[in-house]
Order: structure tokens, then C-alpha cells, then sequence
């Protein structure tokens, strides 16, 4: 007898044999004990798996309140910093504006320094009288000018 019809044997005979001969059932149930859980046991891990669905939920709960709490103090924290960048930013613009200021007045009196430099005094015909001339100077290296060291004439 092959295994295929033991198989259809024991699903026909089984039935008959448990109910006819209650040995056998014990028996049975016995190795059925042996293998899996009684009904006790089994309402028992049933009811352990209900409390560790419970206390996996409220641990999700705590993580994703935890987590909630953390993503308003980035925001707040992420809002604080924008503040702090724009404020930067409005300094940084104030100094390159007053550097840009500088820099114009420094080319100014740079190019006015260069022609003292380069022409020194200067002599120019005078208006005043037909005769001579008038000298200008241009007050570098210590030479006369006025207080704010631009040029004279006399």
C-alpha cells in the first residue's frame, strides 16, 4: 500500500475507529497533546500576544508622540535660524553698502592724490594781474595746501 492510499484509508477509517474504540481516541489525543497546545494553553499565549499587541501600540504611540515633539522644536529651532540668517543678511547688506561708499570716496581721493602726485606744483597764468604767474600747490609730501590737504594758490 503506497502512501497516497494509507492516506485516503486513514481519512475513512479514523473517524470510525475514534468513535468505536475510545482507546485509540485517548491515545490520539494524547500524541495530539504532545504536538500542539490544549485549549488552555492556547487562550493563554492567545491572551500574552493581545498584551504585547497592547504594549507595542503604546509604545507607537509614545515613539510617534516623541517624534511630534521633536519636529516642532526643529520647526521652531529651523524658524529661529531663518531669523537669524535674514538678520545676518541685513548686516552683511549694510556693511557692503558702507563699503561701497568707501570705495567710491577712496577712488576719488585715490584719482586726486595720483594727479597731485604725478603733476606737482602747478603754474598758471594769473588772472589778477598782466603779469607773472601763480603758483598752485598741491599740498603733498608736505608741501603748503589747505587744512583738508587740496590745492592753494597764492
Amino acid at each position: 500500500m503506497g502512501e497516497p492510499e494509507l492516506l485516503e484509508r486513514l481519512r475513512t477509517e479514523l473517524p470510525r475507529l475514534l468513535r468505536e474504540h475510545p482507546e485509540v481516541r485517548h491515545e490520539v489525543w494524547g500524541l495530539m497533546l504532545e504536538a500542539f497546545p490544549s485549549r488552555e494553553e492556547f487562550a493563554r499565549l492567545l491572551d500574552e500576544v493581545r498584551a504585547l499587541r497592547e504594549d507595542f501600540r503604546r509604545h507607537a504611540d509614545e515613539t510617534a508622540a516623541r517624534f511630534a515633539a521633536m519636529d516642532r522644536r526643529f520647526e521652531e529651532l529651523r524658524a529661529d535660524m531663518n531669523q537669524r540668517f535674514e538678520a545676518v543678511d541685513r548686516r552683511f547688506e549694510a556693511v557692503l553698502e558702507a563699503l561701497g561708499s568707501h570705495r567710491e570716496q577712496l577712488e576719488i581721493h585715490g584719482k586726486q592724490w595720483l594727479f597731485r602726485k604725478s603733476w606737482g606744483p602747478v603754474l598758471f597764468p594769473s588772472p589778477l594781474r598782466g603779469e607773472g604767474r601763480v603758483r598752485v600747490n598741491t599740498g603733498v609730501g608736505g608741501q603748503d595746501g589747505d587744512a583738508q590737504g587740496g590745492p592753494r594758490c597764492f
